[in-house]
């Protein structure tokens, strides 16, 4: 994410033109667009383009703010997401259904359906369904480590028997 001090000080440079055009292709704007935005006619950034008038300081700050909002913007999204999706992704990956969910954590099961809107998941369901997840996962990993140990021991008790019948010749 952009940090605010970085955006003041990058703010003290002057923008030149090849610079305007990345960052309105890494906001994804078209000059329009910006234009419309920011309240100014598209002849004027084409007068930037021709070097006839400077890039006001107040386009670069204004550019340099819009990028940090998309970033709060996206970040929230992401977090929102995951916080609506943690009861569908605990049925998944335990294999189960919202009725078994319910069960699990000893609710009905119309208030796993009420997790549709994560502003109805109290934050102790968020812990809880977090740690069902990683219980599960080192569940996992502790079966797989037990399967290389058999594994491991299988190998050792052929290179044993091995050893004993080429004493034996």
């Amino acid at each position: 994410m952009t940090d605010p001090k970085e955006i003041q000080q990058n703010a003290q440079k002057e923008m030149s033109y090849q610079e305007f055009e990345q960052k309105l292709k890494e906001l994804n704007l078209k000059i329009k667009d910006f234009c419309d935005l920011i309240g100014i006619s598209p002849r004027r950034v084409h007068q930037y383009k021709l070097n006839l008038k400077p890039i006001p300081l107040k386009v670069k700050i204004w550019l340099e703010k819009y990028q940090l909002e998309k970033e709060l913007e996206e970040e929230e999204k992401t977090k929102s997401e995951k916080e609506l999706f943690l009861h569908n992704k605990v049925c998944k990956t335990l294999n189960i259904d919202k009725q078994e969910l319910a069960n699990m954590l000893g609710l009905s099961v119309h208030t796993i359906y009420a997790w549709s809107d994560s502003e109805r998941m109290s934050i102790q369901t968020k812990l809880t369904l977090e740690l069902l997840l990683e219980n599960h996962k080192l569940s996992q990993m502790i079966l797989n480590l037990q399967e290389a140990f058999k594994f491991i021991n299988t190998i050792h008790s052929s290179i044993t028997i091995n050893k004993k019948l080429t004493k034996e010749e």
